[in-house]
């Protein structure tokens, strides 16, 4: 294992798979819960700003009722099919580019655990491991505090770009 050379022991090359292991998960569920959901909750927030502009507007709100109500009436199903075709889509797009790395690294870290290497796990091995795992709260921070409240798109675009749609 010349290519670990500067690592003592197997527990120390142990600590890098873990660390790219949690990675992998973290960017995984994350991306799944966090980033995958940014779109409805940017057209959800959007649509409140058109919603007001609608029903202020007499002719535009029975438009809007109309198109609704005939949207739903011929689309619904359609609409829940491609919803449930684009979830198993996804999902397995998840398992094959995600979680089979995934599966590969514990393999990688239960096969260095067995090992016959003589190593001894040392304290310092319990503070690397809680580093690994708290080195993602500051993206989750930064999430919370930037990303979840960045305007990706001008009220006025959205509001003109949706009103357009609608009369024409």
């Amino acid at each position: 294992m010349k290519i670990f050379k500067c690592l003592n022991n197997k527990y120390e090359i142990i600590l890098v798979f873990l660390n790219i292991l949690f990675f992998m998960c973290i960017q995984i569920l994350f991306f799944k819960y966090f980033i995958s959901k940014e779109y409805d909750h940017i057209l959800k927030d959007k649509f409140n700003i058109v919603k007001t502009y609608i029903l202020k507007d007499e002719d535009l709100k029975i438009k809007y009722n109309n198109y609704k109500n005939y949207y739903i009436k011929n689309y619904k199903n359609i609409s829940e099919k491609q919803l449930e075709e684009r979830e198993k889509i996804n999902l397995k797009l998840i398992y094959d580019y995600c979680i089979k790395p995934v599966i590969v690294v514990l393999i990688i870290i239960f096969i260095l655990y067995l090992l016959p290497l003589k190593s001894e796990w040392e304290n310092t091995y319990y503070l690397a491991i809680l580093l690994i795992a708290t080195i993602y709260i500051p993206e989750l921070i930064l999430y919370i505090l930037v990303f979840s409240k960045y305007q990706y798109i001008g009220n006025i675009d959205i509001i003109t770009k949706i009103y357009l749609a609608l009369i024409t």
